[in-house]
């Protein structure tokens, strides 16, 4: 009976011997972040050495992923390396997010100007009667990604040298603007009714899922010449890219 107790003892020591030598060869990859996003192993946490490992960065809505650092650098995502050692890994992601503020700029016809071009828009295209009609527009252009489920907020006020005057407020993508200024067929993305003033909040899904930049046009509706309309304005734009 003793003989057969000290050989299962010398099983199990040999067992826990076995395991313990293999959790030791067995290297990790931790890893980090910066910014708003999370990153995924395949679902592994350990690898042996010379293993090739596979690291996926993933942005929340409204970030981007940007670049790696620590033990790794670079771009590449995902990132797949061979491992040799412990690993230490920054995934780094940035805001797909734009601010623009417009404070008294002048829109409308000023005295001793019957008429005036504004932004490309003439009273052909927008429908405009010379004298009565000024557009003020803004780009947000992105250059190292295309543009999806965009949301456009802020606020805006206005004030004229005309009672009545009101601005009406456009959305359009890049293909849009074009066709609006070249006599196109066009669809806004968004359009407020005239106002003289008012809050934005508008979530997107763009048509054109290949768009890089949106514009942000107010069109000036004057009821007498001349007219100056002012326009303040604060507006901010998220986008999800690809």
């Amino acid at each position: 009976m003793k003989k057969w107790m000290m050989a299962m003892l010398a099983t199990v020591l040999l067992v826990l011997s076995a395991v313990s030598q293999g959790c030791a060869g067995k290297l990790t990859v931790t890893t980090t972040v910066d910014g708003q996003g999370a990153t995924d192993t395949a679902g592994d946490s350990s690898w042996n050495d010379g293993a090739t490992v596979t690291v996926r960065a993933t942005p929340d809505p409204f970030w981007r992923f940007d670049s790696w650092s620590g033990d790794y650098s670079g771009t590449q995502n995902p990132l797949v390396f061979t491992i040799k050692r412990n690993m230490t890994i920054v995934a780094h992601f940035s805001p797909n997010y734009q601010t623009w503020t417009l404070v008294d700029e002048t829109m409308g016809v000023p005295p001793g100007e019957e008429y005036r071009y504004g932004w490309g828009f003439n009273e052909t295209i927008m429908g405009m009667p010379p004298g009565e009609h000024y557009a003020q527009s803004h780009s947000f252009v992105v250059a190292a990604a295309t543009m999806h489920d965009v949301t456009v907020s802020g606020t805006f006020a206005v004030t004229s040298t005309s009672p009545g005057d009101q601005v009406e407020v456009l959305i359009l993508d890049d293909a849009n603007f074009l066709a609006i200024t070249t006599g196109g067929s066009w669809t806004a993305l968004y359009s407020l009714a005239p106002t003289t003033k008012g809050t934005l909040n508008v979530p997107i899904t763009t048509a054109d899922e290949g768009a890089t930049r949106f514009w942000i046009i107010f069109v000036d509706f004057s009821s007498k010449v001349p007219s100056v309309l002012r326009v303040q304005a604060t507006i901010y734009l998220k986008w999800t890219g690809y």
